[in-house]
């Protein structure tokens, strides 16, 4: 692949255009300073200069002095040279996830041992990386629209309004209304770095996906105060003095693992989402019509919305064990967690927690075959893709009907006549 006298010469320039294709987040940082080094392990450098445009690599994995220091470059047209091999891509690069990405595949022993060996697998390692970076993207008429819309349930609503059935309306309850301080905490997560956002589309979602999800919490609350009044009250517990405090401390402490647990939990949102909706027959079709217009609107705004977070985090961020690291726990707190720590005190008063029969079916429901964590698997997984893009899954038809029935909340009100007329 290289052509050249010394690999070691590989030399890959990335030509973008201009000073406004940076995307800078540095603490302190300047970024009108034309020039930086930074330093590498082996005395290599990478050498960035946002008056040209131009990023050059040479030979070893760059390592920014600069404490929070990221880059992306972006551009219609991007060229990558090297050892005389030129390629043209559009796409964006995130120099401190691919720094990371190939320290992570070779690493600095490898890179003493055998530089010129290595040198070569860097150079084709990164050209590997730009021809495939083309990131997955929605239909053209796709877009984020904010719905006020308030739904029929009220204390005269069924207990069991889903299947008619203890734990798998109490598993929903307990999911349900975590969204309240859950979606919060997205939307704080996201709005935190609105200002390092210069994509005038992006901006335009961001403030579209606050919207959707200021509603889905008020829209929640509402449920979970009838489950209060009900009796179920160690729900409104747990997130008033464990879920919300601990959310806040990490949008506090940690804004950055609060973007990427953010990004972890839209995708499981949005997977249920999915299977909420493909499979209508295990999920929608089973609430009760108090309940059935809440799951379908949210499911489809999920859909909608699901990349926005992601989207704000290659920019500002984009480290790929970061965004595992986070998926890791979300995984641990929606598979393992949820049950026994929400679901407990509420089949514990239904007085079914020690029914036999009840867990042989609930847990058949969570994790059997046609189970709510079993069917989505292929969707999950392929998050811990290095090139994952939300929108590599294109389920944008399975919204289009629900978008053109609840427009500006049209849809609910005509379901409310149907069922009152």
């Amino acid at each position: 692949m290289f052509h050249g006298s010394d690999p070691l010469d590989a030399i890959g320039t990335v030509q973008a255009p201009g000073r406004d294709s940076y995307r800078r987040n540095s603490i302190g940082g300047r970024p009108d300073v034309a020039d930086r080094r930074m330093s590498s392990t082996n005395g290599r450098f990478l050498k960035r200069s946002t008056a040209q445009g131009a990023l050059q690599v040479r030979g070893g994995i760059g390592k920014s002095p600069f404490s929070g220091e990221s880059e992306m470059l972006t551009g219609s047209s991007v060229k990558l040279r090297i050892g005389g091999v030129c390629g043209i891509y559009n796409q964006s690069v995130s120099v401190a996830g691919e720094r990371d990405r190939l320290r992570e595949a070779f690493g600095p022993n490898n890179e003493r041992k055998h530089p010129d060996r290595q040198a070569a697998i860097r150079g084709r390692r990164i050209m590997d990386m730009l021809s495939s970076t083309q990131q997955a993207s929605p239909p053209e008429e796709h877009t984020i629209e904010p719905r006020p819309i308030r739904f029929n349930i009220t204390d005269a609503s069924p207990r069991y309004w889903f299947a008619n059935d203890p734990f798998r309306t109490q598993f929903f309850n307990a999911l349900f209304t975590t969204f309240p301080p859950g979606e919060n905490f997205f939307v704080r997560s996201v709005v935190h770095y609105r200002d390092r956002i210069r994509d005038p589309l992006l901006l335009k979602q961001i403030n579209a996906f606050a919207g959707q999800e200021g509603t889905h919490a008020n829209a929640h609350q509402d449920h979970l105060d009838i489950l209060s009044r009900q009796g179920y009250t160690s729900l409104e517990r747990e997130n008033r003095y464990i879920i919300d405090p601990f959310l806040k401390l990490a949008n506090r402490i940690a804004p950055r693992f609060a973007l990427a647990l953010t990004v972890a939990l839209e995708h499981f949102t949005a997977m249920l989402a999915h299977q909420s909706i493909a499979r209508s027959d295990l999920f929608r079709d089973l609430a009760h019509e108090d309940f059935k217009p809440l799951m379908e609107w949210h499911a489809a705004e999920e859909i909608e919305h699901k990349a926005v977070a992601f989207d704000v985090y290659q920019q500002v961020d984009g480290s790929y064990r970061r965004r595992i690291g986070a998926m890791i726990g979300a995984t641990f707190f929606m598979v393992v967690l949820l049950v026994p720590m929400r679901m407990t005190p509420l089949l514990y008063r239904d007085g079914v927690l020690f029914n036999w029969r009840t867990w042989r079916d609930g847990l058949s429901f969570l994790y059997g075959r046609q189970g709510i964590f079993r069917m989505p698997w292929n969707h999950y997984k392929q998050f811990y893709r290095r090139d994952f893009h939300p929108w590599d899954v294109q389920d944008f038809d399975l919204i289009r009907p629900f978008r053109d029935e609840y427009q500006s909340g049209l849809w609910l009100e005509a379901s409310r006549l149907k069922r009152t007329g």
